[in-house]
């Protein structure tokens, strides 16, 4: 199962994060690619699965599933990203406060 990270696209609204979901046969092997888009962002991401024994629609499912599974992970991967920015940002003005104060009480 691959994925790959997002890339922008035109601006839509953030109430609702639309999914698009397509299907490719290679070989013996169903292939999803799961289209997320949320805000001006669209992740992507594929899931893999071999047909062998299984019905056409199971097989889909289940690569489906798959790629819906990594589009999770790249969620969880943006969020926490966007804490750790955050947090870093919230530690540097407080650091820039106690410097100012500092100061102040100096002068």
């Amino acid at each position: 199962m691959a994925h790959s990270h997002h890339r922008n696209h035109q601006s839509r609204e953030d109430e609702f994060w639309p999914v698009e979901v397509s299907f490719e046969q290679r070989g013996g092997e169903t292939i999803a690619t799961a289209e997320l888009f949320v805000g001006t962002a669209t992740y992507e991401a594929h899931g893999r699965t071999h047909r062998g024994e299984l019905d056409a629609s199971v097989a889909r499912q289940l690569a489906a599933a798959r790629a819906f599974g990594a589009l999770a992970h790249q969620l969880v991967d943006d969020a926490s990203h966007t804490m750790d920015r955050v947090a870093r940002a919230a530690a540097t003005a407080s650091e820039e406060a106690r410097d100012t104060l500092v100061m102040l009480e100096r002068s």
